[in-house]
């Protein structure tokens, strides 16, 4: 009957929250906090459960931050959607600024830690250099006899030592 299919479409249309025919009914999922996770009392329990299977299939951080949301009609799909305008444009305007200090960071790298490291590897190198000549001298020295010993183990140590070339 005409009638009957007539009514199922104006049901479908009809937007009221006890209305168990309205076609304009879904669950999305939203960043939601975690105290205000109940579920809509306009959803069915068909809805809801497929909702739940969906969020248990997620990854344990999206399973966190997400929670299904019932939205109704154009009305709320609208708002929906400027909130999440509002949210991008604020997350750009955050990569936005990251980005900057990402450039500011290069650049004083650029300018100020890198020639200090370049000066710290310099003196580095200056320093090995005369301690590579030091030990040359001492080399040198110790190789003519003129060795001072560190302590009087060593001092005991050479003189036998001495003793045992001589024997030789």
């Amino acid at each position: 009957p005409p009638t009957a299919t007539f009514r199922a479409m104006v049901d479908a249309y009809k937007e009221d929250p006890g209305n168990p025919r309205y076609a304009f009914r879904h669950l999305l999922f939203s960043v939601t906090d975690p105290s205000q996770r109940v579920k809509p009392v306009a959803a069915s329990d068909i809805m809801w459960a497929e909702a739940m299977g969906k969020l248990e299939c997620m990854d344990s951080a999206d399973r966190e931050r997400l929670w299904p949301q019932l939205v109704q009609g154009f009305k709320d799909l609208s708002c929906r959607l400027k909130l999440q305008d509002e949210v991008l444009v604020s997350d750009t305007e955050r990569l936005s600024m990251t980005h900057s200090n990402v450039k500011k960071l290069q650049r004083h790298f650029q300018a100020d830690t890198y020639p200090w490291i370049q000066r710290l590897k310099h003196q580095e190198l200056v320093i090995e250099r005369r301690l590579l000549r030091i030990m040359r001298i001492v080399e040198a020295l110790e190789n003519r006899g003129f060795r001072v010993p560190l302590m009087k183990e060593e001092a005991d140590l050479y003189e036998r030592l001495v003793a045992i070339i001589k024997q030789i």
